[in-house]
C-alpha cells in the first residue's frame, strides 16, 4: 500500500482494470474508496458501507441471497460479500457514531436481505460517474445529497453523545496502541459504573464496546500500513499482538488479506 503524493483534491488518472486497485481517503468518521472493487469473502464490520458502481455488481448476504446491482447501503454489522465480478465504484464506510450513518444506515424491512439493501441505494443508481470524476474530498458530502433526498422520511439531526460517551472514546484512543483496552478501566477513567458505560456506548455507536475497538484498531492500522510501514509495525501500533492478528481481523472485517489493499494509493491532506 503507498501514499499518493496527490491531494485529496485531486481527480483520478486512468484506473486500472485489476480489482482493489484504486486511491482512498481515511478521515475521522469515514473511509472512502474510489476504484476498482472485486470479490470478496464474507465479512461484516461496523460501519454503514455505501456503494456506487459504474457497473452491475453481484452482491450476496448471510442467506445467499443475491442482486445484480450498481448501488446499495448494507447497514453496520450485517454480513455480505462481493461475488463473480469486478467494477469501476466508490465505496464510503461511515463510522457508526456519525450523524451521515444513522441518516443513511436504517433500512425498511429486514436489514440483513441483500435485496433492501439495494432498494436503500436507489437513489444512487447510475451516479457512480459523477462521484468517480469528482475530487475524492468532495464524494461523501455529493454522495450523501443524492442518497437523502430534501426532507425524505430521515431525521435530520442524531441526539448530542451523552458527555460521558466523548469522554470514553478519548479514552479508548488513548490506550489503543498500549494493547488491551479494558471496558472496566474506561468506566473507571470517565466515572460510570462498566454496565453503564457498555450502555451509553451501544446506544450511542449501534455496537458494544469490544467490536467498536476492534474497529479503531483496524483503521489505525491500516492508517499507518498506508503512510508505508510494516504490517507488523501497523499491526503493533493498532495494538494488535501481531501482524497474523491484524490479518485475522481484516479477513473478517472486509473480506481481504491486507496484503490485497496494496494497490490502494491513500490520498494524504497538506
Amino acid at each position: 500500500m503507498t501514499v499518493s503524493a496527490h491531494t485529496p483534491d485531486d481527480r483520478p488518472g486512468p484506473v486500472p482494470r485489476q480489482p482493489w486497485r484504486g486511491q482512498a481517503l481515511l478521515r475521522p468518521g469515514h473511509l472512502i474508496y474510489r476504484g476498482m472493487v472485486g470479490p470478496t469473502g464474507s465479512h461484516a464490520h461496523h460501519a454503514v458501507q455505501i456503494l456506487a458502481a459504474a457497473t452491475p455488481l453481484n452482491l450476496t448476504d448471510a442467506a445467499d441471497h443475491t442482486v445484480n446491482t450498481t448501488a446499495a447501503v448494507i447497514p453496520a454489522n450485517t454480513r455480505h460479500r462481493i461475488t463473480g465480478n469486478t467494477a469501476l465504484a466508490v465505496m464510503v464506510y461511515l463510522d457508526p457514531s456519525t450523524t451521515a450513518a444513522h441518516l443513511t444506515g436504517r433500512l425498511d424491512g429486514d436489514p440483513a436481505d441483500a435485496r433492501r439493501w439495494a432498494s436503500a441505494g436507489v437513489h444512487l443508481a447510475g451516479a457512480a460517474g459523477t462521484l468517480t470524476d469528482l475530487p475524492i474530498a468532495e464524494v461523501l458530502p455529493r454522495l450523501l445529497h443524492l442518497l437523502i433526498p430534501s426532507g425524505g422520511h430521515h431525521r435530520s439531526s442524531t441526539p448530542p453523545a451523552h458527555p460521558a460517551v466523548t469522554r470514553a472514546l478519548a479514552d479508548i484512543e488513548r490506550r489503543l496502541p498500549n494493547g488491551t483496552v479494558r471496558l472496566g478501566d474506561v468506566a473507571t477513567a470517565v466515572g460510570l459504573s462498566p454496565d453503564r458505560l457498555a450502555h451509553l456506548l451501544t446506544a450511542a455507536l449501534g455496537l458494544p464496546f469490544r467490536p467498536y475497538v476492534r474497529w479503531r484498531r483496524l483503521q489505525i492500522a491500516i492508517a499507518h500500513v498506508a503512510a508505508g510501514t510494516t504490517l507488523t509495525s501497523a499491526a503493533h501500533a493498532a495494538g494488535f499482538a501481531d501482524s497474523a492478528h491484524l490479518t485475522r481481523t481484516s479477513h473478517r472485517t472486509f473480506g481481504l488479506a491486507p496484503s490485497t489493499l496494496t494497490g490502494v494509493h491513500f490520498l494524504t491532506d497538506r
